[in-house]
């Protein structure tokens, strides 16, 4: 559903927001354009593989924010919280790094023993079998062969969060992102309620919205400064000044921000 009245009002009401996160795509630019990734450097190339997928994420929030489809974007923004926790993590901490490595084991197995346990539940009850989950079944007992020898690692974003010195987002930004936008809590329930002067419902809300589309992007733009900072000092991009000069203009247009309700 397109409303082309709160896009404008969005592009209108978040001029500077907007034109940040441009910088920032800018910078992303220039870091791809002055990455020369070796591709024999397993630890590089995993780096680089987690940096796009933020990359990827912070262009997907944009896009829903500015079609005011700010819970949705809520949800891509807090996955793209994750993996700025591991990436910075895998960068800052050597030993994390091995860890995270062992993670694909645990996830492969998860998945196994969710098939195992739903094609047993299909035997038991009689029912017909499900070729297509056979198939996968087969498909991870091959995986796992793989992984017959390893050690295990469990992927845990507390963890990470605090290997990567960013606790405090953890702590703040990520719970808030998961009540109200990721997770279909009750609190959640509160931007599909129009209310009346006397706070009674006046209407259910369809489609897209522009509330809180400053608050989004600036839950946005935050940990993405951070991202492209962490990437290019890693690499030794020479992007000091530029990712500082963001930051300060982002500090600015933050404290203009009207106070947020709890919703």
């Amino acid at each position: 559903m397109i409303d082309k009245e709160v896009m404008r009002n969005i592009a209108h009401n978040n001029t500077e927001l907007l034109s940040t996160c441009s910088l920032i795509s800018m910078i992303i630019t220039r870091i791809t354009e002055l990455a020369k990734i070796d591709k024999t450097n397993t630890d590089h190339l995993l780096f680089y593989a987690l940096f796009y997928r933020i990359v990827n994420s912070f262009s997907s929030a944009k896009l829903l924010i500015s079609n005011g489809y700010i819970q949705d974007a809520g949800t891509i923004i807090r996955s793209l919280l994750e993996t700025l926790f591991v990436l910075k993590a895998c960068i800052d901490d050597n030993k994390y790094l091995e860890t995270y490595k062992r993670t694909d084991a645990t996830a492969v197995e998860n998945v196994y023993k969710r098939y195992l346990q739903y094609t047993t539940r299909l035997e038991a009850n009689g029912e017909l079998d499900d070729s297509n989950a056979d198939r996968y079944l087969r498909l991870y007992q091959q995986e796992l062969e793989k992984y017959k020898e390893a050690d295990r690692a469990k992927l845990n974003y507390c963890e990470a969060a605090s290997k990567a010195s960013l606790q405090d987002m953890y702590d703040l930004l990520y719970p808030h992102l998961s009540t109200i936008n990721t997770h279909p809590s009750l609190r959640s329930l509160g931007g599909r309620l129009a209310l009346d002067k006397d706070e009674n419902v006046a209407e259910l809300r369809l489609g897209p919205e522009q509330k809180n589309a400053n608050w989004m992007l600036a839950l946005l733009i935050q940990p993405m400064i951070v991202a492209i900072e962490c990437i290019a000092k890693k690499f030794h991009l020479g992007l000091e000044k530029d990712i500082a000069s963001i930051f300060e203009k982002f500090c600015e247009e933050r404290e203009k921000l009207p106070v947020r309700k709890i919703d």
